[in-house]
């Protein structure tokens, strides 16, 4: 960004980090082993709004190539949009390494649709928090719901300190942003 941009508030959106979500599949035995966690077979790619007919293409694609792989890839999935207008391509599939193929392609559909700055975050679901990705820092976070717009931070900063060496962690709790209520019970 140059002196004018700052200089006029433009800004540029910084693109989407896809690469170390795939770090999560070699960390899901130490959550196993140190957290005694399991993955609970739901993976979401989480979208800013967008024009109606292009999440709709980009999901129809999803859907159609993940149904000629599903041999292959046994993952399945699903769409919603949550009361702030987000988009939620949710894939379900008991294998964590699965689900996050899935959610690749989701991720690289997005970017060959032109619009990887749509691309907000990734979100696992482990039964006893969520681990959320964030495509604009690269970094993990965890986010521990106890019900209705509350969370308990104090586990998600142990969470966090034991995922510290395995994963590229949120150093600033301040930028760990609740993602209320995932609609993970969409249907595929």
């Amino acid at each position: 960004m140059g002196f004018l941009d700052t200089l006029f508030g433009r800004t540029r959106t910084r693109s989407a980090r896809v690469d170390a979500l795939f770090r999560l599949s070699t960390a899901e035995p130490d959550l196993e082993d140190k957290l005694q966690v399991r993955y609970g077979g739901r993976l979401a790619v989480v979208l800013r709004d967008m024009e109606a007919s292009r999440f709709a293409k980009v999901l129809q694609e999803a859907r159609d190539i993940l149904g000629r792989s599903s041999n292959d890839l046994p993952v399945t999935v699903a769409e919603a949009t949550d009361n702030l207008h987000f988009h939620w391509l949710i894939v379900k599939g008991k294998d964590l390494t699965a689900a996050l193929t899935g959610a690749h392609l989701v991720e690289q559909l997005a970017e060959e649709g032109g619009f990887s700055d749509a691309l907000l975050a990734a979100i696992a679901d482990f039964d006893q928090f969520c681990l959320v990705y964030s495509y604009r820092h690269g970094h993990f976070y965890p986010f521990c719901q106890t019900g209705p717009n509350r969370r308990d931070q104090s586990r998600e900063i142990r969470v966090s300190a034991v995922l510290n060496p395995l994963l590229p962690m949120e150093p600033d709790p301040g930028q760990w942003y609740p993602l209320w209520d995932p609609p993970w019970d969409a249907p595929a």
